[in-house]
């Protein structure tokens, strides 16, 4: 794999501007914008504020005067048409910000020029490529643009997964001792809460069907409980599933998805009691009303094996799932797997090169059908943050690493695909950590890092906008010594 030094971005404006050493936290207010910070109180969104948007009515000046000469009013610049010598006329607009200019000769002063207009804009690079640094609505990529915090009262817990809506609206889960799902809106307020129906349990994921319904999948002890809620928060059912051949080990719930007829799978582990492992490959697909389809276990008597993420491909008609898996002579390697609506395995991906206990947590697939995954790579010597792009049909694309410490570990648990093939990766270096790659893999395009999130950031998903949620658990403003649930979003 290779490996890539993370960048930093350069600009006066420190929204959006984030590497490594700039963490989300230490965001300052100078003349060029302000930016919201933590807010103590329990629950609470901090917006951060940017420059105002173009728009037609942002003139820089009053009005001019309006009286006109009768003989020339038809044929004036500024009356609102476009004569043969001008090259527009927006009236008495002329001369605002993403107007006509004064003159008639063209457009003014507007977002895509090239020239930063500090009135209207943080950054301007000229092009129409999001996510490069400067954004096609002139704001700098990966801009803080609200954060929520929920306490949990607990030394431990945090966030486990996330989903976002096709409205913007995000849900996601939390850990401790009363497990929660929660909705928040698109401008990073609580919509509602409800409890699971295991307590203690370990909720790691959870996910939004086409009709809005917000699914969870969590664990405790040998049960894996299944959930689903309509979109404002009722229950509508819930499944329990308990392993009578635990061999004292748990069984883990990791994944869930949905398909577009709104059926789910639901993947994890399964601890066995045959031969010298804990763990194998559970997989259970289940219809709409909660009903079971059917259960597929991968198992192995050497290695242990653990299905961690699942995703939907719309382009191969088929679940794809990730973990690690044995290699067929003793080894565990990442895995990613394609299984039929119908429970067969279509085809399956190990990665060859890696070396025994490197592992993916994450699964997406973008609309096109390829696939990205997220993981750890060198787990038991200097952990990295793993990386790759896989084709719709399992066949390596690209691989990465993000090194940034020596003796840290460092994990991506975390990846979305962004609706321009670009790669979000969420997880941990030094605290947590959160960068977008180009949908080539050759560019780690942009950076966020949350120094005092020291179990790393948990989940990242994007929107129809490309707008970047990301969640984890930050120390509580109020007593550090408890942890808060943290969920954001970014600029694309």
């Amino acid at each position: 794999m290779t490996k890539l030094a993370t960048l930093t971005c350069c600009s006066s404006f420190v929204l959006g501007c984030y590497s490594p050493n700039v963490p989300i936290g230490d965001i300052s207010t100078d003349a060029s914008g302000t930016s919201g910070s933590s807010d103590p109180s329990a629950g609470t969104t901090t917006e951060s504020s940017s420059p105002s948007q173009p728009s037609s009515g942002g003139s820089r000046s009053a009005d001019a005067d309006t009286s006109e000469d009768s003989t020339t009013a038809a044929t004036a610049c500024g009356n609102g048409v476009v004569e043969p010598d001008e090259a527009c006329d927006d009236g008495r607009q002329n001369g605002s910000y993403s107007a006509c200019r004064d003159d008639c000769t063209g457009l003014g002063s507007h977002c895509g020029d090239g020239e930063i207009d500090p009135q209207f804009e943080i950054c301007d690079d000229g092009n129409s490529d999001q996510g490069d640094g400067c954004n096609i609505d002139c704001l700098e990529s990966g801009a803080l643009l609200w954060e929520l915090r929920l306490p949990t009262g607990l030394s431990y817990g945090g966030c486990g997964g996330l989903a976002v809506t096709e409205n913007s609206e995000v849900v996601i889960s939390t850990n401790g001792t009363e497990p929660r799902v929660v909705k928040v809106s698109s401008a990073g307020e609580e919509v509602w809460d409800v409890g699971l129906t295991l307590s203690n349990a370990t909720a790691d994921d959870v996910a939004v069907a086409p009709n809005g319904d917000a699914l969870a999948i969590a664990y405790e002890g040998s049960t894996v409980s299944i959930s689903r809620w309509s979109s404002d928060g009722a229950a509508i059912w819930a499944r329990e599933y308990e392993n009578s051949t635990a061999n004292g080990y748990p069984d883990f719930g990791r994944g869930i998805a949905s398909d577009a007829d709104g059926n789910v799978i639901a993947v994890g582990a399964r601890s066995q009691a045959q031969g010298n492992v804990s763990h194998d490959i559970f997989l259970r697909r289940y219809s709409a009303e909660g009903d079971v389809f059917w259960t597929r276990i991968l198992a192995d008597t050497q290695v242990d094996e653990y299905a961690n993420s699942a995703s939907i491909s719309i382009v191969g008609g088929f679940y794809v799932a990730c973990g690690a898996m044995s290699d067929g002579a003793g080894g565990r390697m990442p895995w990613v797997g394609a299984i039929s609506y119908e429970n067969s395995l279509v085809w399956a991906h190990l990665d060859a090169a890696a070396e025994y206990g490197d592992e993916y947590f994450d699964v997406a697939v973008a609309a096109d059908g390829s696939i990205a995954v997220a993981g750890v790579t060198d787990p038991g010597g200097d952990a990295a943050i793993s990386v790759a792009r896989l084709s719709p049909d399992g066949d390596d694309e690209w691989a990465r690493t993000v090194d940034n410490f020596d003796g840290v570990d460092e994990r991506g648990m975390g990846v979305a695909i962004s609706s321009d093939g670009t790669v979000l990766v969420a997880g941990s270096t030094s605290g947590g950590w959160l960068g977008k790659f180009s949908a080539d893999g050759e560019t780690l395009l942009w950076t966020a890092t949350q120094a005092d999130a020291e179990d790393g950031f948990a989940d990242v998903e994007v929107d129809s906008a490309d707008n970047v949620f990301v969640c984890g658990a930050r120390p509580s403003s109020e007593n550090p010594a408890l942890n808060d649930v943290w969920v954001a979003k970014f600029t694309p």
